[in-house]
């Protein structure tokens, strides 16, 4: 029987099933560490066309009283910066176009 959580002073970790908790436990072996950037429930997920080069505006649908933290995603998979605020992602006109995914996080950056 595996140790599946461990309580430290300052962290948190819970592991999948099969593997103990442990400081050093790789993450893809984790369900949960205080320590990710970001962590907590998923409030929404999608995927969204861009059609060009231009600045694009999304509506995420969720109408927060808060600037969530984010992940975007574009066709190539190489880190980019998009902006998020309560209502849209907002993707940079210099950007490629094509099939961006999202995640959106219910917490605050």
């Amino acid at each position: 029987m595996s140790l599946r959580a461990i309580f430290n002073a300052g962290r948190i970790i819970m592991s999948k099933a099969g593997f103990d908790a442990h400081g050093s436990l790789p993450d893809e072996n984790k369900l949960f560490d205080s320590n990710w950037f970001a962590t907590g429930m998923i409030a929404a997920q999608g995927t969204f066309n861009k059609p060009s080069n231009a600045e694009f505006s999304h509506p995420h649908g969720l109408g927060l009283h808060y600037v969530p933290a984010a992940e975007v995603i574009p066709p190539s998979k190489k880190p980019m910066c998009a902006t998020v605020t309560s209502t849209h992602i907002i993707v940079p006109g210099f950007t490629e176009s094509g099939t961006y995914r999202y995640t959106i996080w219910a917490i605050s950056q």
